[in-house]
């Protein structure tokens, strides 16, 4: 999906006819610029948004070397 407001104003406006009038909540785990725009978007239509920091979820783990420990032999 683009990154721009008419793109998400039409997500918007068909969530919200497939809601029907139900109570709609989103749920956001982004980073970036377009975290800014869809959070104005929304605010500014008076929906409800719970946010997760995308840092802890979308990024894959680093891999690290193991520390090193000394063996059995190494120690005598």
């Amino acid at each position: 999906m683009a990154n721009g407001e008419p793109e998400f104003l039409q997500l918007l406006g068909d969530v919200l006819d497939i809601a029907d009038g139900t109570q709609v909540t989103w749920a956001m785990d982004m980073a970036g610029g377009e975290r800014g725009l869809l959070i104005a978007l929304l605010a500014n239509h008076g929906q409800e948004l719970v946010t997760s920091p995308a840092s802890r979820s979308t990024r894959p783990p680093t891999a690290t070397a193991a520390p090193t420990r000394p063996t059995l032999g190494t120690l005598a």
